[in-house]
């Protein structure tokens, strides 16, 4: 009588002569104490990749929370700004342009002074607990690549004041009289550098140039153990 498991070894070494058979056939060789199976299901599709900490945001959830905020500041920023243009309070108002009796915007280095008002409310709320309001409502926030929150140093600091900087000075130069050239020049030398943040977040890492900048990554909240702000 044949005994099972001497079937289809040509050797008669049983079930271990038939798996290194396959892998013979298929190119490759069995490892050390696993069993090959040819009928085993493919492998699934690669999990988000992760920070330190957590889960990181997909683009979608951080698209929405940069819209959210982007609406918030944008609203309080543009009253504050055309209030005081109304009331006269216009430090640099903008020169007669050729229809003399037209309603003049305010400036723009008032315009750009305003913003730092409702930037004020979201660094505050970064430096406490890692979330703008955008980020509260889409339930994502902001850690160092070690897991801890971003804290002021790392979420203000270096991950929102340099931009802002240069549009306060993008602003300051465009209430002076400063060579027309060099003014365009600048402008569209910030303009590309705004533009280029928030494309590095087609990256493998999602994340975008300031995040590169400060050393952080946007997770999910449902999935990081919050730590102390990173420098406590």
């Amino acid at each position: 009588m044949v005994r099972r498991d001497a079937i289809g070894s040509p050797g008669g070494d049983g079930g271990a002569g038939a798996d290194e058979a396959r892998h013979v056939r298929l190119g490759a060789t069995p490892a050390a104490g696993l069993t090959y199976d040819p009928y085993a299901p493919p492998s699934t599709l690669p999990a988000r990749p992760k920070a330190e900490s957590g889960v990181l945001a997909s683009r979608g959830r951080r698209f929405a929370g940069a819209c959210l905020d982007g609406v918030f500041e944008n609203t309080f920023q543009m009253a504050f700004a055309f209030a005081l243009h109304a009331a006269g309070m216009d430090p640099f108002p903008p020169r007669p342009s050729w229809r003399p009796h037209a309603s003049l915007p305010p400036s723009p280095l008032l315009n750009a002074l305003c913003a730092l008002i409702p930037a004020a409310v979201q660094w505050k709320l970064i430096a406490r607990s890692g979330q703008s309001l955008g980020k509260k409502a889409v339930g994502t926030l902001i850690v160092t690549m070690d897991g801890r929150t971003a804290g002021f140093e790392r979420g203000v600091l270096l991950r929102s004041v340099p931009l802002l900087a240069l549009s306060l000075m993008t602003a300051a130069l465009a209430s002076f009289d400063v060579n027309e050239t060099y003014l365009t020049t600048v402008n569209y030398g910030v303009f590309a550098l705004s533009l280029l943040d928030p494309l590095f977040i087609f990256r493998s890492d999602v994340r975008c140039l300031h995040d590169h900048i400060a050393g952080t990554s946007v997770v999910r909240v449902e999935t990081v153990g919050i730590r102390a702000p990173a420098g406590d």
